[in-house]
């Protein structure tokens, strides 16, 4: 089985708009989570940090998907060997990094809820006006290749596309916010901060 995660964009260009916009994402929501994990208990932060999100929201509500393109910004495998053991290899490293540093703890759990709690926000309405999907892929058990090289003509696919309901939606999505953005962000805050 193979889950895709992808969020569809509003006409973005090339490989290299992507890697920009991907670093440019990850940069601001670092710091963004950085800063208001510092000032988590100042109520005039608080209050910036919400007029920021409602930015974030209006700017995704006013945006069109455009249903004649098939453009997706990005797409990725989310439960293959690389990306799990990747993801798995960086949970270890901030784990152990905890563990040494622990003077870190507090710094270092709100950001990460600072950064779980904006973009679940933005990833909630990025779904909602259709910028987000998932799709999941699931092997046929009727297909073999024995079979396909009996038949010449085979409409038999290796893979079919499971209906998604609003539970795997949620949980894609879920794992997309808490393991590849806080977990791989607070990743930064490691092996640059410490």
């Amino acid at each position: 089985m193979f889950i895709y995660a992808s969020g569809y964009k509003y006409q973005l260009p090339r490989p290299v708009g992507t890697l920009l916009q991907g670093i440019q994402e990850g940069g601001v929501i670092t710091t963004v989570g950085l800063y208001y994990g510092d000032r988590l208990y100042h109520i005039g932060s608080l209050v910036h940090l919400h007029v920021f999100i409602l930015f974030v929201v209006i700017n995704v509500l006013s945006r069109t998907v455009n249903v004649n393109t098939t453009a997706v910004a990005s797409k990725r495998q989310v439960n293959t060997s690389g990306s799990l053991l990747g993801i798995g290899s960086v949970t270890v490293y901030n784990m152990m990094m905890l563990y040494q540093y622990p003077t870190h703890l507090q710094r270092q759990l709100s950001m990460f809820f600072a950064m779980i709690y904006i973009c679940s926000v933005w990833t909630f309405f990025s779904w909602y006006k259709g910028f987000r999907t998932i799709e999941i892929h699931v092997r046929n058990p009727l297909y073999c290749l024995d079979t396909i090289n009996l038949l010449e003509e085979s409409s038999l696919q290796e893979y079919t596309i499971k209906p998604v309901n609003n539970w795997d939606t949620f949980m894609v999505l879920g794992y997309d916010i808490i393991f590849e953005v806080g977990v791989a962000y607070v990743f930064f805050y490691n092996l640059f901060l410490l």
